[in-house]
């Protein structure tokens, strides 16, 4: 299996399909965050392969009780929804084929665990499917932005080692720098 690029930046995507604001950005932090409400859903669809990549959210508004949220991913190539693998309940704990997630402010992500052995199964997976869950109280509502993805462990081993290794570079042309300068003299 090649190797992935856990550290994607996804960019700034629109939403389709969330019908209290269609044309919702979702990206960095920046006040264009998406509402959702009962019967509200948004398809996100990156143009790349998020499989083995944690995708992140930021609620940043919740009101009306408690949410849930259904999460499923999907793959623009074959236009089809990739659904996790694994024994999964929904909130009232019966077995189900959607990912749940009860919306709390703050940060989240959707672990990809969770849907790695069916998105390769799929070719891979491009986008997430997120809706608000019928398990939501009456009138609930929660605001989602910032998607992006979170760098598995070998990725920020792997940052790090870059830049220690351009930091000994720069060093090292500092150290070159007035020998070839005294040289020149």
């Amino acid at each position: 299996m090649p190797a992935l690029a856990d550290t994607a930046v996804f960019p700034d995507t629109a939403i389709i399909g969330n019908s209290s604001n269609p044309n919702a950005i979702l990206g960095a932090p920046d006040g264009t965050s998406s509402t959702f409400g009962a019967g509200n859903y948004g398809l996100f669809d990156y143009g790349t392969d998020i499989t083995g990549q944690d995708i992140t959210f930021y609620v940043t508004n919740m009101s009306g009780g408690t949410s849930w949220m259904f999460v499923v991913l999907f793959n623009s190539n074959t236009n089809s929804y990739v659904y996790p693998t694994g024994s999964l309940t929904n909130p009232n704990g019966n077995a189900t084929s959607f990912f749940y997630v009860q919306v709390q402010n703050g940060a989240f992500a959707i672990p990809h665990s969770a849907f790695d052995t069916a998105c390769a199964a799929a070719g891979g997976c491009t986008g997430v499917y997120i809706g608000r869950s019928v398990f939501s109280d009456s009138g609930a509502t929660f605001a989602l932005d910032s998607v992006g993805a979170t760098p598995e462990p070998s990725a920020w081993a792997l940052m790090v080692l870059g830049f220690s290794f351009i930091g000994w570079q720069l060093k090292q042309q500092r150290h070159v720098a007035p020998q070839n300068r005294a040289q020149a003299a």
